[in-house]
């Protein structure tokens, strides 16, 4: 009897331990989203104040523009055109690696958690994750591995499987980014036309 008795309580702390578990992940559930909430709203402003920044860069560029459109044909103002495009893909460019480069621990954990499942869905099995010194505490958390510090890139990460790598670095970012930044700048310097 006593060991039915016993099994019960055993049971029943069981069961309030499931409980409690359950609580503790829904808190945290609360907790992960109001974060990322916060993030986005962060980030999205930072993005329209530097939207903003760019538009009066733009309009600059533009009147200056203006002005030499009534002073030559319109081949060198196609030619002007392309050239702003590909300084305003460069100012945007040069604006996100200087944002991704000032990213705290905390944003660049999130980002690279995002890109680390974007990358680890590529490589099948096990594999290593290298990457520079400042981002091994950050890795080992989000991949459970131990990373191999390394100096060939300055911020990101690389999976290696065999001959098989995968850097994820801002020229990777860039390069995933290519078709919105040139989006952005045809946009900017298409109001030329």
């Amino acid at each position: 009897m006593d060991e039915v008795g016993g099994l019960l309580k055993l049971e029943k702390l069981i069961s309030m331990i499931r409980e409690s578990a359950k609580r503790e992940v829904e808190d945290l559930k609360a907790i992960l989203h109001e974060e990322l909430e916060n993030f986005a709203k962060e980030k999205e402003e930072e993005k329209r104040r530097e939207i903003e920044r760019l538009e009066r860069e733009f309009e600059e560029e533009k009147k200056k523009l203006e002005k030499l459109y009534s002073s030559k044909k319109s081949l060198f103002l196609l030619q002007k055109r392309s050239e702003l495009k590909a300084r305003v893909s460069e100012i945007l460019k040069s604006e996100i690696e200087k944002l991704l480069l000032s990213l705290d621990e905390t944003s660049r954990k999130k980002l690279f958690e995002k890109l680390f499942r974007e990358a680890a869905e590529k490589v099948e099995g096990d594999f290593e994750v290298l990457c520079p010194k400042k981002d091994t505490r950050i890795l080992r958390e989000i991949t459970g591995k131990d990373p191999i510090e390394t100096d060939e890139i300055e911020w990101g990460f690389i999976l290696s499987k065999g001959r098989m790598r995968i850097v994820v670095n801002i020229q990777s970012v860039l390069e995933n980014l290519e078709s919105e930044i040139y989006r952005v700048a045809e946009e900017k310097a298409g109001d030329l036309r």
